[in-house]
């Protein structure tokens, strides 16, 4: 049990980060009007303006679960157990879906001159490499 202490607390904050992207997500979406406000007609505003909150809220409030299970699955008790460590491989591939998107989807770099889109991405990005590094961690240390 030793050995999954300091993986245990590795994962524990990465699924508090998540919790915290959620927030940090949640917390920007406020701002996405201000850049939605150069859209050519007040029906293109209309439009996109919708869809692109509710896609920032649900995207913010779908990270607390995934934040939550991968807090819970990396307890002490849960962490040596098999269905945990597929729920934290499962969370660490669902998360690195959304560096790909960005990548795929946002098409413009200056996006990364916002603050909080930065930290966000930077999150994304680092948080579930993290994560199946110490999945990956932990299996090797169980087949010893």
């Amino acid at each position: 049990m030793n050995r999954l202490r300091g993986p245990g607390f590795i994962l524990r904050v990465c699924g508090a980060l998540l919790v915290l992207l959620g927030v940090v997500h949640l917390v920007a979406t406020p701002h996405i009007p201000a850049l939605l406000d150069g859209m050519r007609s007040d029906a293109d505003y209309g439009l996109v303006r919708g869809a692109t909150l509710l896609n920032h809220v649900m995207t913010g409030l779908l990270l607390f679960p995934v934040g939550i299970s991968t807090w819970l699955a990396s307890s002490p008790a849960n962490l040596p157990q098999p269905f945990a460590r597929k729920i934290l491989v499962m969370n660490s591939l669902a998360m690195l879906c959304a560096p790909l998107c960005i990548l795929l989807f946002m098409g413009d770099v200056n996006y990364l001159r916002a603050p909080l889109f930065l930290t966000g991405v930077c999150l994304a990005t680092l948080l579930p490499v993290v994560m199946l590094g110490v999945a990956w961690h932990i299996r090797r240390v169980d087949a010893l």
